[in-house]
């Protein structure tokens, strides 16, 4: 609350008004302060990020065809191959595949052998 003076004699009640000065120092330096730093945050980094194809890439993935005849003759891929050249053409297939479940082949084998006996 304001007083108008010191003077006893003339005796005034309190000032209703408000004094707005130190509220508008206070903006200016706000809106000062804002004015210099909102630059300095628009500035990112920038990256080159890939483009997006709308088309997908479908990849088919390379199987084995393995067949066994009741003679005995076995065929690879539709070719008939010999015994000898199994390990072989195996463990190149191995090599190249990593998503191959050996555990599932050996399962259908295990049942494989059940049904002959």
């Amino acid at each position: 609350m304001s007083f108008g003076s010191f003077d006893s004699k003339h005796h005034q009640g309190p000032m209703a008004e408000i004094n707005v000065v130190p509220l508008v120092d206070v903006m200016l330096v706000l809106l000062v302060i804002f004015i210099i730093t909102a630059p300095l945050l628009t500035n990112a980094v920038k990256i080159d990020l890939p483009k997006a194809t709308s088309s997908p890439n479908i990849t088919k993935p390379d199987h084995i065809e393995f067949g066994i005849r009741e003679d005995g003759s076995l065929f690879w891929n539709g070719e008939q191959v010999t015994l000898e050249s199994l390990p072989a053409r195996f463990r190149l297939k191995r090599r190249n595949s990593r998503s191959l479940n050996y555990i599932f082949v050996l399962t259908v084998w295990r049942i494989m052998n059940k049904l002959r006996r």
